[in-house]
């Protein structure tokens, strides 16, 4: 079966490189993608008896001689259902995760090392927490993506109440590495909220960078940094980044970006269908487009969950949990606050646009989505008039389905009424 895609579609420019195994996939491929995966199963390229006494992270003994997938599966296996690749490709892999982590002292968010940062064991817990939920719901085991997840930076400004853990200013990045293929990807999240006397102060931006082809040299964080560079809009639409999403309230000041009377929420998700396909892979192996018209296509929810399980996975490495519906009778949850966990603002307004963007890159929408798109662009709508008039913006009609409890930071007080 043959990747359709969509007219006028841009390709990932990181991912130019048809991807491992595609000319080999077969009509069946997704009846392994919807396959629950088990740690019972025996791990490709390496024996039962050898899996069992597999270390958790053992770092490269020079004298070693072995390469290729028998490398990667000794120092971090069992890999799950690890794909068909040569062997350079695993060997850079192996040693790109070996010396990425020697490098940053062996930081990582299942081991109980402290990040030089006073509250990054709060977003590590979320981290851990969002991560493994993901696994179950996945149905693979607990542990395979998280030991994959090399923390580069951390740092993060929080304000820190009984229960409650409000982020200020935050800003993360990761090196995660695939648990089937040679590949992985840098994950950054930049994020901002900070009320003032009447308004705030909010912006963020989440995006990621595959990389298929492995390279042997451990992480440059200062690389990388540099290419981490301008507004929250597009910092991660070059060099290689990809947006996820990105949102901020405009004062109409580039340089201060602050929600002063009349402000007006702006955001996109800036993911492409090829884009959600590409991401997937990296989590379930070779993936082939749905084909409604076929009658012997597995479930379409099912291919659409995984979807965006996949697309989960990356706000759960920054530990923000964001449940999105891929049926009409399923709901959204916007990120929450577990106690003692981060909780972080992702839409300004009582309206999950977030979760729409994401179905939307995923090749699908609900019912209800049109008619809450309208409702969304009322919001906005009034927002501009607000910001013309000078007035601030709690004189909008909400639909009675949306709840100021759902806003933001903050937001609440946009709400109240005040006499004439």
């Amino acid at each position: 079966m043959k990747r359709t895609k969509a007219k006028n579609q841009k390709t990932n420019p990181s991912f130019s490189k048809p991807r491992i195994g595609r000319e080999k996939a077969s009509a069946n491929v997704y009846q392994r993608l919807l396959i629950p995966i088990t740690s019972d199963a025996p791990a490709a390229g390496i024996s039962e008896a050898t899996q069992t006494s597999i270390p958790h992270v053992r770092f490269m003994d020079p004298s070693s001689t072995l390469k290729g997938l028998e490398l990667a599966q000794a120092k971090f296996g069992p890999l799950l259902s690890p794909l068909e690749a040569s062997e350079t490709e695993w060997t850079n892999y192996a040693l790109n995760r070996i010396r990425t982590t020697k490098k940053n002292e062996d930081i990582t968010v299942d081991n109980d090392r402290r990040f030089p940062s006073s509250s990054f064991p709060l977003i590590r817990r979320g981290i851990i927490k969002r991560v493994g939920e993901l696994e179950a719901d996945m149905e693979i085991p607990v542990g395979s993506v998280q030991r994959g997840i090399s923390v580069l930076q951390a740092w993060d400004s929080c304000l820190m109440a009984p229960g409650v853990t409000e982020p200020r200013e935050a800003e993360i990045l990761h090196r995660v590495y695939s648990p089937m293929s040679p590949s992985y990807m840098d994950v950054h999240f930049v994020y901002r909220s900070k009320p003032m006397n009447g308004w705030i102060d909010w912006s963020y931006a989440l995006g990621y960078k595959l990389h298929a082809t492995p390279s042997a040299n451990a992480a440059s964080i200062s690389q990388i940094k540099k290419e981490l560079v301008g507004h929250v809009s597009h910092i991660h639409s070059q060099h290689g980044w990809r947006p996820l999403v990105w949102g901020l309230y405009d004062g109409g000041d580039d340089h201060n970006l602050r929600r002063l009377i009349g402000n007006v929420e702006l955001g996109e998700v800036g993911l492409t269908h090829e884009d959600t396909l590409n991401i997937c892979e990296f989590f379930f192996g070779t993936t082939e487009d749905m084909d409604e018209d076929n009658e012997e296509w597995p479930d379409i929810v099912n291919f659409r969950t995984k979807l965006v399980w996949s697309i989960r996975m990356l706000f759960a490495f920054a530990g923000i949990g964001y449940r999105i519906a891929c049926a009409d009778t399923e709901s959204d949850v916007t990120p929450l606050d577990w106690y003692w966990l981060p909780r972080w603002t992702l839409e300004g307004t009582p309206n999950t646009w977030v979760a729409r963007g994401i179905r939307r890159a995923c090749g699908f929408q609900l019912t209800r989505d049109k008619r809450h798109e309208a409702e969304f662009l009322h919001i906005r709508r009034e927002q501009k008039l607000a910001a013309q008039e000078k007035t601030r913006p709690y004189n909008i009609t909400l639909p009675l389905t949306m709840s100021p409890s759902m806003c933001g930071p903050g937001a609440i007080d946009d709400f109240v009424e005040l006499d004439d």
